[in-house]
C-alpha cells in the first residue's frame, strides 16, 4: 500500500510489478521512471532490474514479477478500515502484460470480490485481453470494480474503447482514461462492432443490453466514467486545453461524469470537473 497524489484514488496497491512499452503514451511513463530510480533501493527489492537506461531515458526490460505477500497484507488492513477505499491496482505495471499469468490476475480479483465495501481502479493499455480474461475466468462481475483502458489519442480510442463497451455489456463497470492526452479525442467516433461496419455514439453502442446474473447497476452497458489529464514530467507534450474540454463536453451532453486531473503546467483550471460515478462516492 502507498498513499498517492494521483487524484482520483487514496492510495494505490502493487501486487505486480513490471511492464513494457504498447504505444505513444507509454513514452514518457512515470512508472518506469520510479522502477529505475527504486531499482537499487533495498527497501523495494521487488524493482530490482525491471528498468534499464537507455540513450532515451529509463525502459522496461520486459519482465514482470508477482510480489509476495502484498494482497494478504493488505486485506487484513482494509478489513479493518473505517470507511470505503478508492484503490488504483498495479499502478506500477499492467496486469494484463502478456507475461502475466491468469492464475495471477485472478488472486487479484479474488481479493477485490472478497473487499466489497472498497473501490477498486484496474487501468490497462491492454483491454482485449482483459475483456478475454473476464469472459474465460471471471464472467460475473464485480460491482465494486471499475475497469479502465488509456487511449491517448483517437487511435487508441477507436482501438480500445469496443473491448471496454463489451465488458460494459457483460455488466461490467467500465471507463476511459485519455492520459496523457496527445491528441483531440472524440468517443462518438467508436466503431462498436467492426465486423459489421456499425457506428454508434458511444454512450448509446449498448444501452439496455444487460449482462447476465444480478447486475443491477444502472451503467450497465454503456462506459460510466472517462478521466483526463495532459502528461506530466520531464520530456512532457502539450496540447491545447480545449481538447480535455471538448472531451468534458461530450460527457456533459450524455451525463457521464467527467474527472480532470491536470493541464500541462501542473494546475486545476477552474471549471474543468472532477466527477467520480455515484458508486465510487459511497
Amino acid at each position: 500500500m502507498a498513499t498517492t497524489k494521483i487524484e482520483f484514488a487514496h492510495e494505490t496497491l502493487n501486487p505486480l510489478v513490471g511492464c513494457s512499452r504498447v504505444s505513444p503514451g507509454c513514452d514518457n511513463c512515470y512508472a518506469v521512471r520510479m522502477a529505475h530510480r527504486f531499482g537499487n533501493n533495498p527497501t523495494v527489492p521487488q524493482y530490482k532490474g525491471l528498468a534499464t537506461m537507455t540513450p532515451n531515458g529509463p525502459a522496461w526490460t520486459g519482465e514482470v514479477r508477482y510480489v509476495s505477500g502484498v494482497l494478504e497484507k493488505a486485506q487484513a488492513r482494509l478489513l479493518k478500515a473505517r470507511s470505503p477505499r478508492r484503490i488504483f491496482m498495479v499502478s506500477m505495471g499492467d496486469l494484463f502484460h502478456p507475461r502475466v499469468m491468469s492464475l495471477d490476475q485472478g488472486g487479484v480479483f479474488v481479493f477485490m470480490r472478497d473487499l466489497p465495501r472498497h473501490h477498486f481502479i484496474i487501468i490497462t493499455k491492454r483491454p482485449a485481453t482483459m475483456a478475454e480474461f473476464c469472459r474465460a475466468y471471471w464472467p460475473k462481475p464485480l460491482h465494486n470494480v471499475m475497469l479502465m483502458a488509456t487511449c491517448e489519442d483517437q487511435q487508441r480510442a477507436d482501438e480500445r474503447v469496443p473491448h471496454l463497451l463489451k465488458l460494459a455489456a457483460q455488466g461490467w463497470h467500465t471507463g476511459v482514461i485519455v492520459e496523457p492526452m496527445l491528441g483531440p479525442v472524440n468517443l462518438k467516433t467508436i466503431v462498436v462492432d467492426a465486423a459489421e461496419g456499425e457506428q454508434s455514439d458511444w454512450i448509446d453502442a449498448l444501452r439496455g443490453i444487460r449482462g447476465t446474473g444480478d447486475v443491477v447497476h444502472s451503467d450497465a452497458g454503456r462506459l460510466s466514467w472517462v478521466v483526463c489529464g495532459h502528461e506530466q514530467g520531464p520530456g512532457k507534450r502539450e496540447v491545447p486545453i480545449q481538447y480535455p474540454g471538448s472531451l468534458a463536453s461530450q460527457c456533459a451532453r450524455v451525463g457521464v461524469p467527467f474527472f480532470f486531473k491536470k493541464d500541462s503546467a501542473g494546475e486545476f483550471p477552474e471549471g474543468m470537473p472532477r466527477q467520480f460515478p455515484a458508486w465510487m462516492e459511497a
